[in-house]
């Protein structure tokens, strides 16, 4: 099989790579009819698939039943390519796949839509790959799949895949506008449906969809106008979540942005906005939480007085500090590291449910 690529450097190694399992070899050709073609583009460029700068799509491959396409790989020439950037070389050997007849899979595998922490390593095939290509083109003559794989795990032990049911913190928990659950993990994030729909899709790299974000959040929220807004440190950013293609704004000073202008307060740990169906009153029931302490805004204009509070254990005896708030059409939630909390707003403070707290990681990540 004869490839060529155009106007850039690459690793040989790794579209050549599932030559290692089929009897079919890959050769540079310079000339015309090659069988498979590897160029960078920008935004539209010619087929129905324009790119869209930095982040969502990085690249896109035909398949070999194409009329007119297939064997061409495109490449978006936006993306940050390179150590400190995205893994040129990965992305290759998934769209080669691609090229070769391969769609993608959930397993562990190049063909996975995301890589799944194995990004780190050096491109390689996994079983199913090798299962999955030699269906269509039959199995290379003396090959060992032992022996291959041998090899590859001699080169680098591969990482294990980010999960939300390791046993580790989550850094923060946050519904989208129309109830979509998102939760934040060290680099990566999840989305679910909510506690009783814990459908889940991820994880997915969390620079593809928000670019360089500082992590971890201090808090993440969605506000009554239906803004969704990260909090790092003195600096905001708003979120345009209404459709499916989420739009980060520009970051602001903190106590600039609507949610704050009168908090009085350097920092925040969450933010509770309520819901309609779940508010106090007709005003705008916004929940502060920072350290032992909480406030409530009943107007939404972010005025809190400081000699004025409630301690976070007048909730649960056993609450100390909460992780991330969320108010969702069946109710509000508190969360402390794994448990959390459905809590209903009494005045000026928060009540919690009988029967609580629960385990954030059972109920919601559906973990055994």
């Amino acid at each position: 099989m004869m490839w060529m690529r155009v106007e850039f450097e690459f690793d040989d190694r790794y579209q050549e790579l599932w030559g290692e399992a089929i009897d079919v070899k890959f050769v540079e050709w310079q000339g015309r009819g090659a069988d498979i073609e590897i160029s960078f583009w920008t935004f539209y460029h010619g087929d129905e698939y324009p790119f869209d700068g930095v982040g969502n799509e990085v690249a896109h491959a035909f398949y070999p039943n194409h009329e007119k396409r297939r064997g061409q790989i495109h490449i978006d020439d936006n993306e940050p390519w390179g150590p400190n950037g995205r893994n040129l070389n990965w992305v290759i050997a998934h769209e080669v796949g691609h090229s070769l007849g391969l769609s993608h899979t959930l397993r562990d595998s190049i063909m996975m839509p995301q890589y799944g922490g194995f990004e780190e390593v050096e491109p390689h095939l996994f079983p199913y790959d090798i299962n999955a290509i030699q269906a269509l083109y039959g199995k290379k003559k003396g090959f060992e799949e032992a022996a291959l794989l041998k090899k590859q795990n001699a080169i680098e032990e591969i990482p294990e895949a980010p999960s939300l049911c390791d046993g580790k913190p989550v850094d923060t928990i946050f519904a989208l506008p129309n109830s979509t659950l998102v939760v934040f993990k060290g680099a990566d994030f999840w989305r679910l449906g909510n506690v009783d729909n814990t459908s889940q899709v991820g994880p997915l790299p969390i620079r593809d969809f928000f670019g360089q974000l500082p992590l971890p959040l201090d808090a993440a929220f969605t506000d009554h106008f239906d803004w969704t807004w990260f909090i790092k440190g003195d600096r905001a950013w708003r979120v345009d979540a209404s459709t499916d293609r989420l739009r980060l704004f520009a970051p602001e000073e903190f106590h600039e942005t609507a949610p704050f202008t009168n908090y009085i307060y350097s920092s925040v740990d969450a933010v509770l906005s309520m819901t309609t169906s779940s508010k106090i009153d007709d005003s705008q029931s916004v929940f502060f939480f920072l350290g032992p302490k909480y406030w409530l805004d009943g107007n939404s204009g972010g005025i809190t007085d400081a000699g004025y509070y409630r301690q976070i254990r007048e909730i649960d005896q056993r609450l100390k500090k909460v992780d991330a708030a969320i108010s969702l059409p069946n109710g509000n939630f508190i969360f402390s590291n794994d448990s959390y909390w459905k809590v209903n707003p009494t005045r000026n403070s928060l009540k919690a449910e009988k029967g609580y707290p629960r385990s954030v990681s059972r109920d919601w990540f559906e973990c055994r």
